[in-house]
């Protein structure tokens, strides 16, 4: 009874104090607070909305449809890479410890050193691209390495039995590679694309808000957080762009948590993805003859 009680006063105090601290946000702050002064108030939010809801839109759709692309893409380049290593161990072995390394490496220092090489090769080929294309390939890469490493250290999991019989058999290179390695790779792969789209979105702001000088680099949501001041005057416009951010983020990511359930339901079965009947350890009925409740407890 109590215990019940206390989770309804809990349940009831949490949305009251939201409430408040955002009837205090927009009316009791003074105009040096800091939320006020970098982010606006409540109500700012909403009149943005109402005054540019088109270019939030196209904004929105172009930043997710391109973290979609470039997990995509990530997930390409690091199975093509892999194709390359697994026709020497060797080589398969530098591109695991390379990609492990680099994975380490902050999001922020690959997507700046890739846009400053990227604006230079442009240059060579006096080629103007927009904001668009020049964010695709600097997030690609920042989002390459943890499928790559996940897919290789799942090759290397694979049983040396199943590898001795390969060669006995004198298979060729490709088949193993085609039949063999990337099936049993390709959960990892998909894991590590799923752990990139944690920060697909992140990303992809960051490189929106480091474009400098190309064409249309001030019409993305990445330029309105990075640059508040200097992108517009609008006072909610920054607190706008974070909550569509993070709807975003989980769009892309349960969006990619989907695709690798298909994927994997279509290579491993029906069956093997029912993770629900294979539980850790063995669950059973018991019934209560008093209560007449039936429970759930485990066999041991």
């Amino acid at each position: 009874m109590f215990k019940r009680m206390g989770a309804i006063v809990i349940r009831a105090c949490l949305p009251a104090s939201l409430l408040w601290f955002l009837y205090a946000w927009n009316s009791s702050f003074s105009g040096n607070s800091a939320l006020v002064v970098y982010f606006g108030r409540p109500w700012d939010v909403v009149r943005y909305l109402l005054f540019a809801p088109w270019e939030l839109l196209t904004t929105s759709v172009y930043c997710f449809l391109a973290a979609s692309a470039a997990l995509i893409l990530a997930g390409i380049l690091a199975t093509a890479l892999l194709v390359v290593g697994l026709f020497s161990d060797g080589r398969l072995r530098v591109i695991e410890r390379l990609a492990a390394v680099s994975q380490t490496i902050p999001v922020l220092v690959i997507v700046t050193i890739s846009l400053l090489i990227e604006k230079e090769l442009f240059a060579v080929l006096r080629m103007r691209p927009s904001a668009d294309w020049y964010c695709l390939l600097p997030v690609t890469l920042a989002l390459m390495f943890p499928p790559l490493a996940n897919g290789a250290e799942g090759i290397a999991r694979m049983p040396i039995q199943l590898k001795a019989l390969l060669r006995i058999w004198s298979a060729p290179s490709f088949w193993r590679i085609r039949r063999i390695y990337l099936p049993c790779a390709i959960p990892d792969i998909l894991s590590g694309v799923r752990t990139s789209a944690t920060w697909a979105v992140g990303a992809m702001l960051i490189t929106e808000g480091l474009l400098n000088g190309v064409e249309g680099d001030t019409n993305t949501l990445g330029h309105s957080l990075l640059r508040p001041f200097s992108s517009s005057g609008h006072p909610g416009k920054t607190l706008t762009v974070i909550l569509i951010a993070t709807i975003l983020g989980f769009a892309v990511y349960h969006l990619f948590v989907i695709l690798q359930r298909l994927i994997e339901t279509n290579l491993q079965g029906r069956t093997a993805m029912a993770e629900e009947a294979y539980p850790l350890q063995s669950v059973f009925l018991v019934r209560d003859n008093k209560t007449q409740e039936t429970t759930y407890a485990l066999h041991e």
